[in-house]
């Protein structure tokens, strides 16, 4: 009995620990500080939030000893940390070769904004970093000018002007005139001929931007709006199509309008077959064509979700996507029963609109360069030789001399390293692509081709990435 009343009281209770342990899980002021910074900044409160009784009531009853901020006091702490980011964003692009960026405008409670992302593969790990580096008022019209200016600013400010490599932004006419006017996708003039350029340099030479880049993603959705109208209406001059799809939408439009005007018949189909009817809309072409239904749409949103993705997707994608995907559609065509004029008008707009992307000089490469892809994403010998091609000519070839290398005559110097260095960089393009490696990190041993991919495959093929923290403000609370 004695040992066990000593075993009972040999230390402290559970409760006693637990207590313990509760009191020193307390967050500082300062941890507290940065959370509530957090809350506000993330949740696009207003500032005075923090001055609202509610809130302060909340704040003691977590934390007893909090001292609550004031509405200028976080300000000023936001301003702050605003400056620290800043800083922290621009040292980790300080030392980055090449850098890409996305943009998107947007207007929301009648106020304009624009917001600008950077992203870049840092070099030691290969994986892809993203920072976000400006979301700011647009004042007036979304004209090119305006836009042109703005972007210039935020290039400036971050001090990335001379390292971006391309722009991707989705397919309004403001952009694609920004980059038009602004845009270097032309190689600078001979310096021969350059006088006779004065004129319309003077007029570009107030902005310079970088290449740009039409974001997949919005060109194939627009290219869907116009294939579920005008091309899919050529579909149906099949007797067969025409006479199925017409029954099946009439079908459709009968439930369509009977739910539209009546609360009682939407009421029966949500109760019944547990969900809500989808409406058509002329600009929404999901809204038509299911998702999940015909495998013709289900490879076509599988294509969008994969250009969408923002970590493990490259420019490199886009070609192999477009190629793989008309395989698809070449086999669901030979399959299909019912749905061969819609496959084909498909495929005819995809091509009108795409095709001109397996001539691209710079996507191709990109996508021989990355280790997913190499030359197995497709069989046509001409689009692979204009990749290899471009590769061989765009490889770096700066001789890297060892010491006590020269031997011969001067020219003979100079003529045999330069030899030996487009032998290197041939033996390193062949050792990639004959490898068996499934790690990107194969490329660190190829240097001339790694700088390369890393030029190629830094720009993303979509211009998602930069409207997540637009669309926020639409249902932001003010």
């Amino acid at each position: 009995k004695r040992k066990g009343s000593l075993s009972v009281h040999e230390g402290p209770s559970t409760s006693k620990q637990q207590k313990l342990a509760v009191a020193d899980t307390k967050a500082s002021q300062k941890s507290t500080d940065v959370a509530v910074m957090k809350f506000v900044v993330q949740g696009l409160h207003p500032f005075g939030v923090v001055e609202q009784p509610g809130f302060i009531s909340l704040m003691q009853h977590i934390q007893p000893n909090y001292t609550e901020m004031s509405r200028t006091t976080l300000r000023e702490k936001i301003e702050k940390n605003t400056v620290q980011m800043k800083a922290k964003v621009k040292n980790a692009m300080q030392n980055i070769k090449y850098i890409s960026t996305t943009t998107d405008c947007w207007t929301a409670h009648r106020q304009s904004f624009i917001g600008v992302t950077a992203h870049w593969i840092e070099p030691q790990s290969l994986k892809r970093c993203s920072a976000a580096l400006a979301c700011r008022r647009l004042k007036g019209s979304h004209t090119y000018d305006v836009l042109a200016e703005a972007l210039n600013d935020i290039h400036a400010e971050y001090n990335i002007r001379e390292k971006i490599v391309r722009t991707t932004t989705d397919n309004a006419s403001n952009f694609i005139k920004v980059f038009r006017v602004h845009g270097c996708d032309e190689e600078s003039p001979a310096e021969g001929v350059e006088s006779l350029m004065n004129e319309e340099d003077d007029e570009c030479a107030e902005y310079q931007l970088p290449k740009h880049h039409r974001c997949a993603c919005h060109l194939l959705k627009f290219c869907f709006n116009l294939i579920s109208t005008t091309d899919a209406q050529n579909a149906n001059s099949n007797d067969i199509c025409k006479k199925i799809s017409r029954a099946a939408f009439a079908k459709c439009s009968s439930l369509w309008n009977r739910t539209s005007r009546s609360s009682t018949a939407a009421e029966v189909i949500e109760r019944e077959c547990k969900l809500q009817l989808i409406r058509p809309m002329d600009t929404r072409w999901t809204s038509l064509c299911l998702s999940r239904g015909e495998g013709a749409i289900r490879a076509v949103t599988t294509a969008l979700n994969i250009w969408q993705a923002e970590e493990d997707v490259h420019t490199g994608w886009l070609v192999p996507t477009l190629t793989l995907l008309n395989v698809k559609l070449d086999r669901l065509k030979n399959s299909s029963k019912f749905c061969q004029p819609l496959i084909t008008a498909l495929q005819e707009g995809i091509q009108q609109r795409f095709g001109h992307m397996l001539s691209d000089p710079e996507l191709v490469p990109a996508a021989i360069l990355l280790l997913k892809f190499r030359t197995s994403w497709t069989s046509n010998a001409d689009v692979l030789k204009l990749g290899m091609d471009y590769i061989k000519a765009h490889m770096d070839l700066d001789p890297v001399p060892s010491p006590g290398s020269y031997s011969g005559s001067e020219e003979e110097d100079f003529f045999g390293v330069m030899k030996g260095n487009v032998q290197e960089a041939t033996r390193q393009l062949d050792t990639f692509l004959a490898s068996s490696a499934t790690s990107m990190n194969v490329l660190k041993s190829a240097p001339s081709v790694l700088n390369l991919s890393l030029k190629l495959n830094t720009p993303l093929p979509a211009s998602a990435a930069c409207e997540p923290p637009g669309a926020a403000f639409y249902h932001a609370t003010r």
